[in-house]
């Protein structure tokens, strides 16, 4: 597994680092993960710092950082990642695995929503499952002025592809089948 670590010069990237540097040291897995930092990379995301997961093919980027709420989610997607195991109900594994193009999910968080852990499980889950799924996790209170771009006014909020809004605490059934719908939208 690879993580790569994008890094400007704010103190909010040199929290980033700490913190996920920090996680890794107790994950049980960390021996298998190879950490790559990448000093003021403009040309990666207009979102730095960000925080990019990779396995077996799946993606999944952090423009957050995971701690409080978000913590256990974070550690539970690198434990996916590793073993390419999730824990999804049958016919939403069978949903998902029929995407059959990249799609970019967008999912704004708080650290201090309840809701926001379960949903970036589920969303991370998918792209493990699936790698044409690629979830972007944005903190919406670091990145206000973009939040407010993408009309983010609550947490969680979820953006397929830029044109299908999902708001608030929803099922993997719900998720899984708004993902096909983009599928056949766009």
């Amino acid at each position: 597994m690879k993580v790569s670590l994008y890094l400007d010069d704010t103190e909010y990237s040199k929290e980033l680092e700490d913190f996920v540097l920090k996680i890794i040291n107790k994950a049980k897995i960390k021996e298998n993960i190879t950490v790559n930092i990448i000093d003021k990379e403009k040309n990666f995301s207009k979102l730095l710092p960000a925080v990019v997961l990779e396995s077996k093919g799946s993606k999944i980027i952090y423009n957050a950082i995971p701690k409080n709420r978000e913590e256990k989610s974070f550690l539970k997607t690198l434990k996916m990642l590793y073993s390419g195991k999730v824990e999804l109900k049958r016919d939403v594994a069978d949903r998902v695995k029929k995407i059959d193009r990249k799609m970019k999910v967008e999912v704004f968080i708080t650290i201090t929503c309840p809701y926001c852990p379960k949903i970036v499980e589920k969303i991370n889950s998918f792209a493990v499952l699936n790698p044409n799924v690629l979830p972007v996790i944005i903190d919406a209170e670091y990145f206000t002025e973009y939040s407010s771009e993408k009309g983010v006014s609550s947490v969680p909020h979820i953006i397929i592809d830029e044109k299908i809004n999902i708001v608030g605490n929803t099922s993997e059934d719900e998720l899984s089948i708004r993902l096909i719908e983009a599928k056949y939208l766009f």
